[in-house]
């Protein structure tokens, strides 16, 4: 393709009386390529018979031209090249910036290559569980079972435990707590709701601990807490003050000389603890799956999901049995016997074959590597580990840990009565035998509702106005019951009853009087008749 300036230049130059081959080096000195100048002096007509510059020609344009050839025209450079440039540029730029924000972590996805390896982040999470000295913590666990079948009975059940508050070790000598613990157990078998659960506070402060237990819901446990002479009302809402002195003291009482092996009993199983972890993580018994990192309110975190290798656990088996093995003769149990070792071998492989896939989630902090949090989902069916039975157990675990290693704040109960003034009441004589009186005619409540439910009617509880010493079943313990009232300062129990009510009452030594009737009624009445209501 011609163009208009180089023929205006080849005119020029020509006239100037250089030669072709002059022209074209010059025009190929200037950027121009040779088949542009070919086309160009073609197209203003041949001079020569040679476009080849020689030797004898290489001279330039400026040792030859007149001042007109001061115009030759430049060749355009190519915009190619400097986008190829710009490009480069910018994708060494780009890369760096990347490597950058990978390396720093910014951005940190999980093809990153200069993400840390899994193991090494649980591993170091692992070892920084000695550095944590406070925090706040959440702790729930959830059991449930549906259409539970055994013995002929279907049922549902549900238990769950949330367990929250915070902890402060940072000075040994000014300990710091408050936990709060909800725990719940329901069941629903033949359309009857069972539900037994309550709420307890503990706060500690250095070597003193306050108690308050509310919303106790005991269910059928009330009978048996009557019968024990305990009244729930005196127990709910109130501070209790637990010193160091006074619960060392109750402890000893309930210990006697175990205390003194309790520290070294709690040295050798850390030590115990601390192999079996050692050796797990050395076999490798697990398989780490790495999953999205979780954003929370305290930061980045990674997710891994830890599986148990059922097949390298069985495999490391062997050494875990000795270990438990000596740890056991150590504290004064029988040598295991040949075979006993493969023996628990195969029921534990057995019990894992049964058990399906297990395994939890560790969220770890990514700028701290501290334990956040752990959860845990498992379902199982019961006619897997037992013949007689069916259903669904599901089992839920979530435990949180937050604000680690910042100062907690506890302070006392404004209103708290101490253990000793506490329990004084229960210790006093007079109350002791009207708790004693009380239980016995609890035990005479729990007798009539077992008469009823054998006989279908209360009548053959009592005979001419008192106990019914003479009844078929329960006679002899109606008797022992009379007896042992009489004996701790009661009167005589009178005794009414019919088919569909009873009503029996003894006077206590303050001169009242203490009854019990259907539906486990209790009352300060003297009864009249099987009718009385007992209130």
């Amino acid at each position: 393709m011609t163009d208009s300036r180089v023929v205006d230049y080849i005119k020029k130059a020509r006239e100037a009386g250089q030669r072709d081959a002059d022209i074209k080096l010059a025009l190929l000195q200037n950027g121009w390529s040779e088949q542009e100048v070919n086309e160009n002096l073609l197209a203003v007509g041949l001079e020569g018979k040679s476009f080849d510059a020689g030797p004898s020609q290489q001279k330039t344009m400026s040792a030859q031209a007149g001042p007109e050839q001061k115009t030759m025209p430049a060749r355009k450079k190519s915009p190619v090249l400097l986008v190829f440039f710009i490009i480069l540029i910018g994708l060494v730029l780009a890369g760096g910036g990347l490597a950058y924000v990978l390396y720093s972590r910014i951005w940190d996805p999980l093809w990153n290559p200069f993400r840390p390896d899994p193991e090494t982040v649980i591993l170091k999470a692992w070892e920084n569980l000695k550095t944590v000295e406070s925090e706040n913590f959440v702790t729930q666990i959830t059991i449930s079972g549906k259409n539970i079948t055994a013995n002929d009975t279907n049922f549902n059940f549900n238990f769950s435990s949330d367990l929250s508050g915070g902890a402060d070790m940072s000075d040994p000598n000014n300990k710091l707590a408050d936990v709060n613990i909800d725990v719940t157990a329901s069941a629903d078998v033949k359309e009857n709701q069972i539900t037994v659960g309550g709420k307890v506070e503990v706060r500690l402060i250095g070597d003193t601990a306050y108690i308050k237990i509310d919303d106790l819901t005991l269910g059928p446990l009330e009978f048996f807490a009557a019968a024990a002479g305990i009244d729930k009302s005196q127990i709910q809402g109130k501070w209790i003050k637990l010193d160091e002195s006074a619960a060392g003291a109750i402890a000893t009482q309930y210990s006697g000389a175990q205390e003194n092996i309790g520290a070294d009993q709690e040295k050798n199983l850390q030590e115990l603890a601390d192999k079996i972890t050692k050796t797990l993580i050395e076999k490798k018994v697990y398989d780490i799956k790495e999953l999205t990192d979780k954003k929370t309110s305290e930061g980045p975190q990674y997710h891994y999901s830890v599986s148990l290798n059922k097949d390298r656990f069985i495999a490391v088996f062997p050494d875990l049995f000795d270990m438990l093995s000596e740890y056991a003769q150590e504290n004064g149990a029988l040598a295991p016997e040949a075979g006993d070792m493969e023996k628990a071998r195969t029921e534990m492989s057995n019990f894992l074959n049964k058990l399906g896939a297990v395994s939890i989630d560790l969220f770890i902090g990514k700028t701290d590597n501290l334990l956040r949090r752990v959860t845990a989902d498992k379902d199982f069916e019961i006619s897997k580990f037992n013949d007689v039975a069916s259903g669904t157990v599901s089992v839920k675990v979530n435990m949180e840990h937050s604000n680690i290693n910042k100062p907690l704040q506890v302070s006392a109960p404004e209103n708290y009565v101490s253990l000793e003034d506490f329990l004084l009441p229960y210790r006093d004589t007079a109350y002791a035998k009207t708790a004693a009186i009380k239980s016995g005619m609890n035990g005479i409540l729990f007798s009539a509702k077992m008469i009823k439910s054998s006989e279908q009617s209360y009548a053959s509880l009592c005979y001419k106005g008192l106990l019914n010493g003479y009844q078929k079943e329960y006679g002899k313990s109606l008797i022992n019951f009379n007896n042992d009232i009489i004996a701790i300062g009661g009167s005589k129990p009178n005794c009414f009853a019919n088919a569909s009510s009873f009503c029996v009452s003894s006077q206590l030594s303050d001169g009242t009087w203490y009854c019990v009737g259907k539906d486990n009624t209790f009352g300060t009445m003297k009864c009249l008749s099987a009718d009385t209501i007992c209130r």
